[in-house]
């Protein structure tokens, strides 16, 4: 038996991924989808855009031209991230030890503080101006 007709047969990868897509219609409910991006190397199947043709017939449909990379792309650009995030961290902890970087921070928060929230009321602490 070749593969497409394996994931055509009932019970099948298809029925699987009709599953998934009628969950995604319920958990969007009334909202419109507008585009379906597919990707990976499952895409290629006729299956696949057929399946979200039905369940989302008002949305373009969108093949990845190169599905085959998805997952390097995708790991590519979470390592990216954390590498970006690695390096705020970094220069985070070598300047807060800097006594003009610790001033100038607690002067824009306490700033900061200041715009966010409207002054007390007369004759009422912070206390009095939240009860």
């Amino acid at each position: 038996m070749e593969i497409p007709r394996l994931v055509a047969a009932p019970g099948g990868w298809a029925d699987d991924f009709r599953a998934v897509l009628a969950q995604a219609k319920r958990e969007l409910g009334s909202s419109r989808t507008q585009l379906i991006v597919v990707t990976g190397g499952g895409s290629r199947m006729p299956v696949v855009r057929e399946a979200c043709a039905e369940f989302f017939p008002d949305a373009e449909v969108r093949n990845d031209p190169t599905p085959s990379f998805t997952v390097a792309r995708g790991l590519a650009s979470a390592g990216r991230h954390r590498v970006g995030v690695e390096r705020f961290r970094r220069d985070i902890r070598a300047l807060k030890d800097q006594t003009d970087f610790n001033s100038e921070i607690r002067a824009a928060l306490l700033e900061s503080f200041d715009e966010l929230t409207p002054p007390p009321p007369e004759g009422g602490g912070f206390l009095a101006h939240f009860a």
